[in-house]
């Protein structure tokens, strides 16, 4: 039986390596102990959420950008109100916490009000990758089951291939987003610009 031992061809290294590597990070060793101790400490009282910190922005810096896009330039008091509108909207429709949203949509400004606007109810956004199509596309669509699906125009093609697989209830809505407005509303969904106004 021959003796193999490892050798520094190998990927390992040597511990005179390893020390000096060590030595490297003393020097951030208080910081490190710091911010571990902050994160350990986190509790639900000194917690902010992603919709009261959008609140305090657009308190504080109304006029300054939130978003800019080729879309669309908003200020923090503009994508807040939109933020707010959007969210009113899914409420009024009955969504509430807890509830999922599956979003399908490139990224854009409207990517981000519905995001945040689900943020603020308390809902959970289920981010599907734009990528993804057929059998794929359909096993994270049903990952969680929805109570809205949110389609963009640009995703609605792949959608609507895999649609007839998801057996979709009554009670789960879907909404389509136009992006160049090329394209109606499919038969079945509701066209999310017109019905909210966000």
């Amino acid at each position: 039986m021959a003796d193999h031992s490892p050798s520094k061809d190998e990927g390992l290294i040597s511990f005179s390596d390893y020390l000096k590597g060590w030595l490297r990070l003393v020097w951030r060793l208080p910081t490190i102990q710091y911010n571990g101790r902050k994160v350990l400490n986190v509790g639900t009282e000194n917690r902010e959420s992603w919709g009261s910190m959008l609140e305090e922005n657009a308190a504080k810096f109304p006029d300054n950008p939130a978003i800019k896009s080729e879309e669309a330039c908003l200020s923090y008091r503009e994508y807040n109100a939109a933020v707010n509108r959007c969210a009113n909207f899914f409420i009024s429709n009955g969504m509430k916490k807890g509830d999922v949203a599956c979003v399908c949509l490139e990224n854009r400004p409207e990517l981000l009000i519905i995001y945040s606007a689900m943020a603020k109810i308390g809902a959970v956004n289920s981010m599907i990758n734009t990528n993804l199509r057929q059998e794929s596309l359909k096993h994270c669509l049903t990952l969680h089951p929805a109570k809205v699906y949110i389609i963009g125009e640009e995703l609605i093609e792949a959608f609507e291939e895999i649609k007839d697989d998801l057996e979709l209830r009554s009670d789960q809505t879907l909404y389509f987003i136009v992006d160049k407005g090329k394209k109606p509303a499919p038969e079945g969904f509701i066209d999310f610009n017109v019905a909210s106004r966000c």
